[in-house]
């Protein structure tokens, strides 16, 4: 149901932030790494490399997004909520030395 929005989202936002994180990005290495004279302290103090690390940041998060919005761990989450309410009556039945060894055994 959502997938084609989110395709449509997700090839706007590559191209769209993309474009802007490579432009920002040449403007930044023209600005401070193609300098002959020295960089001081006070380099530190300039706001051109947080915004520029924010902006990667939200190019990051741009190129993460999934087709899908459902990812592994939030499916595990979903399944033991699913199964969870089925324990009170499952230990009644099954032993408990069955359901370690069964365990044990999945996760080894």
């Amino acid at each position: 149901m959502f997938t084609d929005k989110l395709l449509e989202a997700w090839r706007r936002g590559i191209f769209a932030y993309g474009a802007l994180a490579s432009a920002v990005g040449r403007q930044f290495e023209r600005k401070w790494l193609t300098r002959t004279e020295a960089i001081d302290a006070g380099a530190l103090e300039v706001p051109d490399f947080s915004a520029t690390t924010d902006l990667y940041q939200i190019v990051s998060n741009v190129y993460r997004l999934w087709i899908v919005p459902l990812d592994f761990s939030s499916l595990g989450l979903l399944v033991i909520a699913t199964l969870l309410p089925f324990l009170p009556v499952v230990l009644p039945v099954v032993p408990l030395k069955v359901i370690v060894a069964d365990l044990t055994h999945l996760l080894f």
